[in-house]
């Protein structure tokens, strides 16, 4: 430990032992005092209570209080504080006699107080209180000992704890003083110092590298080798240039070669001696960035005066301060009639657009400082026509923050505004033509967000014009419909054409039938773009069809399926028992009695008789069988998928009792009885095909009208 430290050490510890010495004093010697006046104020506290006692005695009666012992004794006897110090006490008449005493002893030493007895006003004796301190004296004994204690723990913490955080401090001082050493070493800046007469005392190793110099080598060598456009030996000093702080130099390497540097120049106190500490910075790297930039100012400068659009400045107050173009012509002479004027504000000169809300907004900005893009005005050209230009602007500011204006460019926009319009009359002619086109027609893009869409499209489908433009074709059609023609606008983005069909049902329940025919929009690389959708209500076209339908496969009659039909259903019911390993029935049935009805009433009555016996016999089978009618007065009924041979008969038995019940003709007004014969085959038992069954069922049915109103089995 250093000399210094050691005397310091010393110092702490006899610091310490005088304190520890007058702690061990004045603890004891303290509550001595205290308690010793405590002790005294209460014993003439209770002499005094006790002569108060005895005087009400005396007053009471002056010539015999001293001759009443019992009360006297009960007075002596009376201790006013429970568990204080042992005490005694004596009545002492005026010439010092005893007259009576408790009979308590106390041990000395001894705390004596007393109080006189009046008798009106006379002293005619004294109380005397005396108290044992041999206890106060054996707690002051316990705190001279406590303050002991006490005063070695104050001694050990005053001299040895400093000790331990002068040596932790100095442990500190020396670890900050490395950690400062390593930051300077490892500092990317050059840090050097010189005496102040510009002798070089030190430098760190980032200032080695920089300047190419070694420790050794430099130290003790005048600054203008280093520094060789600055005076270290005059700096600072009255008069001379003031280089204290921040400056731009230029340094020199060991080589000779200079290169510009940043220097930090300050006054400290190092070792007890003042040096100035000048911390360099290399700025090649930043003055190189400078000049790029510079060059960069200069390029743009170049291109913006070369370009098309040209370039503009204006002031606080919005005034235009300059204007520059590729075409020095217009500079000054502008295509307007009246164009812009330097000093003056674009809205102070006649505009035909923007409106006055438009130039507010504007002016708005303007005033907000903010940044504007592509605003757009117009005025009257030269030619009387309308020419438009579009304007951009940033602000500009000062390095205090300060807003100095705007500088920004501008682009004549009159042949495009001239382009848009015409596109604009081009797609309110495409879409007029559109409108009256009675196809619904839509335009989708390769997102399927629909693009366009005709009135028709509009109206059929419940929105406005504009409704649907932007939305996917999802939310267009809904999720139901969107779900059933995905497939379709898949295949068409992928460049193939589609037609399909498909129901829509109008909000009333009505159900429409549209065709729709989607061609991909293809653009010049092949790819599509998106697609057209046009579609077209085949409504009135599907129901004739189905009539046309109808009419072919159905009797006109009785709504029966007709002999082409049956034939169809015939050969199903084949195909499906076959596939299945299954059977099932088919009945013939020709109406008894009929021909003398339709002979002796005429057809009309026929035709009744014919309708009305149709849909007896369809109410006597399930919604799966086929009832139709072959002949003028002949029916057939496929039963398909049967398990048994009886339920063919039981339906047989059905139809027989549903014709044999009475017809009322409406039209003659008479009842008309008339029956049915039914011949029965089986699949596959009777037939494997269609025409053996037809045989089959033929053969039976005339079997059964041999006999009238009954059905017959094939029997081969």
């Amino acid at each position: 430990m250093p000399i210094a430290n050691i005397g310091l050490a010393r110092t702490i510890r006899l610091i310490a032992a005088t304190i520890a010495i007058i702690v061990a004093v004045s603890l004891p010697l303290g509550y001595w005092l205290v308690v010793y006046s405590f002790e005294a104020e209460a014993t003439s506290n209770d002499a005094e209570a006790h002569a108060e006692l005895v005087t009400q005695r005396i007053n009471a009666d002056p010539d015999l209080w001293r001759f009443e012992t019992p009360r006297l004794d009960a007075i002596v006897a009376t201790h006013h504080v429970a568990g204080g110090l042992p005490e005694k006490h004596y009545i002492l008449d005026e010439r010092g006699a005893v007259l009576t005493q408790s009979m308590e002893s106390v041990s000395p030493p001894v705390l004596t107080r007393s109080a006189p007895l009046l008798d009106s006003g006379t002293v005619v004796g004294l109380f005397v209180t005396s108290r044992s301190l041999v206890p106060q004296l054996q707690n002051t004994a316990l705190a001279a000992l406590f303050g002991l204690v006490l005063a070695l723990a104050v001694y050990l913490s005053l001299s040895l704890l400093p000790l331990r955080a002068l040596t932790r401090t100095l442990g500190v001082l020396g670890q900050e003083r490395e950690r400062l050493r390593a930051i300077v070493d490892n500092a990317v800046e050059g840090i050097i110092t010189f005496d102040l007469q510009g002798i070089l005392q030190s430098l760190n190793p980032a200032a080695g590298r920089m300047f190419d110099y070694g420790t050794a080598e430099i130290v003790g060598r005048s600054a203008g080798d280093l520094l060789p456009e600055v005076d270290m030996a005059k700096a600072g000093l009255p008069g001379a240039q003031p280089y204290l702080g921040t400056l731009e130099t230029v340094g020199r390497r060991k080589d000779g070669s200079r290169f510009p540097i940043e220097l930090a120049l300050s006054q400290a106190m190092l070792d007890g001696k003042p040096q100035w500490v000048a911390i360099a910075h290399d700025i090649t790297e930043r003055k190189r960035a400078e000049q790029a930039l510079y060059e960069s100012e200069m390029r743009f400068r170049s291109l913006t005066e070369m370009s098309s659009d040209f370039y503009w400045e204006s002031d606080v107050e919005h005034r235009l301060t300059q204007r520059a173009s590729a075409n020095r012509k217009l500079s000054t002479v502008s295509v307007f009639q009246r164009g812009a004027q330097i000093g003056q504000r674009r809205w102070e000169i006649p505009y035909l657009s923007p409106d006055e809300a438009g130039w507010q907004a504007h002016r708005a900005v303007l005033d907000a400082h903010r940044p504007f893009r592509n605003f757009e005005l117009s005025r009257r050209g030269v030619d009387g026509s309308e020419r438009y230009i579009s304007i951009s602007g940033d602000p500009v500011f000062d390095a205090s923050g300060a807003f100095r204006g705007y500088r920004g460019v501008g682009t004549d926009i009159t042949a495009r505004k001239r382009a848009e319009q015409a596109l604009r009359d081009s797609a309110e002619e495409l879409r007029l033509f559109a409108d009256n086109v009675p196809a619904m027609t839509a335009s989708y893009d390769e997102n399927l967000r629909c693009r366009f869409a005709n009135k028709t499209f509009a109206e059929f489908f419940g929105f406005t014009v504009e409704n649907p433009l932007g939305k996917h074709l999802r939310e267009v059609a809904g999720e139901e419909v969107y779900r059933e023609i995905e497939g379709h606008f898949v295949q068409v983005l992928r460049g193939h054409p589609v037609t399909y069909q498909r129901t829509h049902k109008l909000p009333n329940g009505e159900s429409r039938y549209l065709e729709i025919k989607v061609l991909p929009h293809i653009g010049e690389r092949g790819q599509a773009l998106g697609c057209f959708a046009v579609t077209t209500d085949i409504t009135e076209h599907k129901l004739a069809e189905e009539r046309i339908q109808r009419v072919a496969h159905h009797d006109s009659l009785t709504g029966l399926p007709n002999r082409r039909l049956f034939d169809d259903r015939l050969n199903q019911a084949v195909s499906l028992a076959k596939r299945d390993s299954r059977q099932f029935a088919l009945l013939y049935l020709d109406l008894d009695k009929f021909k003398p009805v339709n002979d002796t009433l005429g057809h009309t009555a026929g035709d009744e008789l014919l309708k009305s016996a149709a849909e007896r016999i369809r109410r006597q089978v399930r919604e799966s069988d086929t009832v139709a009618r072959v002949g003028g007065d002949e029916f057939s009924v496929i039963l398909p998928d049967i398990a048994r041979r009886e339920e063919a008969e039981t339906v047989a038995r059905k139809i027989i009792a549903a014709v044999a019940a009475p017809f009322q003709l409406g039209s003659q007004g008479q009842c008309i009885a008339i029956g049915t014969s039914i011949g029965i085959a089986l699949y596959p038992t009777d037939g494997r095909d269609a025409d053996a069954l037809v045989k089959a069922a033929d053969a039976a049915m005339y079997s059964a009208k041999q006999v009238g109103s009954s059905f017959r089995f094939y029997a081969a």
